[in-house]
This record gives structure tokens, C-alpha cells and sequence, in this order.
């Protein structure tokens, strides 16, 4: 038997992260996590949820933990043809790793300290 973490999202959830301090990242579809407004993202602390800055416009479709650090894989992040989208504690900042205005990360992976992307242009 389940339950909903933190009474759920209201929309898709397409990521879950473990983060270094023991939280829980939820990223997706979804402009609610529990009873908190968030655009798209949010951290789980175990007892409530709380929002990454202003959230995350774009689509999410992975998610890597580097050190202390969160990045979200995807499309269209800060309004633009970013696909990736990196959150360091206070902010959000976002590059393009893949060229092309369809540009698109499908799986992040860190290995040996580095942080790996898939995807296509």
C-alpha cells in the first residue's frame, strides 16, 4: 500500500532525485505539490514541501544530483532553446548543451564526479 507524498502533486510527475541533505525533488507537470503553489518543481523535506525559487518553466524529462547541486534535463528552459536548467541552492540558471532549435536532454547521469547528457538537436 502507498500514499501520496505530502498529499501529491496536481499534475504528472516525470522525476524524483534524492538530494544530497536527504530531501526528495519532485519535478513534472504541475503548478501544486501538497497545498504549496509551485511551477513545476519542488523539494519534499519528509514533513512538507517547499518551491525552488519561482519554479521551472519548460519541459522536464531527467534529473542528476551533482554534489549539492540539481539539474533538470528537458527543453525550453528560461524561455528559451535551453535544455539545461541547473539549480545551485538559490537560483536557477540554464545553458544549452545540445544546438538546434529543438534541442533536447533525454537522461543525465553523474559519473565520477562529472555530469553526463543524452539527447538530441
Amino acid at each position: 500500500m502507498w500514499s501520496a507524498v505530502g498529499g501529491g502533486t496536481n499534475g504528472t510527475v516525470k522525476v524524483l532525485l534524492g538530494t544530497a541533505d536527504g530531501n526528495m525533488l519532485v519535478a513534472g507537470v504541475f503548478t501544486q505539490a501538497g497545498s504549496l503553489a509551485a511551477t513545476n518543481v519542488a523539494l519534499w523535506d519528509g514533513s512538507a514541501f517547499s518551491a525552488l525559487g519561482t519554479g521551472l518553466t519548460g519541459m522536464i524529462t531527467c534529473g542528476a544530483v551533482l554534489g549539492t547541486d540539481i539539474y533538470l534535463g528537458g527543453s525550453g528552459f528560461g524561455g528559451n532553446n535551453n535544455d539545461l536548467a541547473h539549480w545551485d541552492g538559490t537560483q536557477w540558471s540554464y545553458s544549452s548543451v545540445f544546438s538546434g532549435n529543438s534541442a533536447q536532454i533525454f537522461a543525465l547521469h553523474v559519473h565520477g564526479g562529472n555530469l553526463y547528457a543524452a539527447g538530441a538537436t
